[in-house]
């Protein structure tokens, strides 16, 4: 661990893991590893086809933590999005962009941790 790093508590839906060690530029609590994201979409979409463009090339997802030793661990990057004139009320979304035409989806970061929350992952 370095200075600019500080221990994280996460919220992940593996209560096995291990604490996650983040930059100190990750301000967020609503902390998604990649493959909890895929574990989400999953369950929620029957197609990764874009509804946009009707391709199926992929999808993109923005990561706040890009470090590639962590490939299948990365933590999703959290935005937040103003829903009233006051700038102070936001909703929090992780954001997907179709990698064919650049569409973007927004899928609201409390959904996914209640349903992660709800669906944990099954012991071995």
């Amino acid at each position: 661990m370095t200075d600019d790093d500080i221990p994280i508590e996460a919220t992940t839906s593996d209560e096995s893991a291990e604490p996650v060690i983040l930059p100190k530029y990750v301000s967020s609590h609503y902390l998604v590893k990649f493959d909890e994201m895929i574990r989400f979409m999953t369950s929620h979409f029957s197609s990764t086809v874009c509804p946009q463009c009707q391709k199926d090339d992929g999808w993109s997802i923005d990561m706040e933590d890009p470090d590639p030793a962590r490939v299948g661990n990365e933590i999703l990057q959290v935005f937040r999005l103003p829903h009233a004139s006051n700038a102070k009320n936001f909703k929090t979304a992780f954001l997907m962009s179709c990698n064919a035409c650049g569409s973007v989806r927004f899928i609201m970061a409390d959904h996914v941790k209640d349903w992660l929350k709800a669906n944990p992952v099954e012991k071995k």
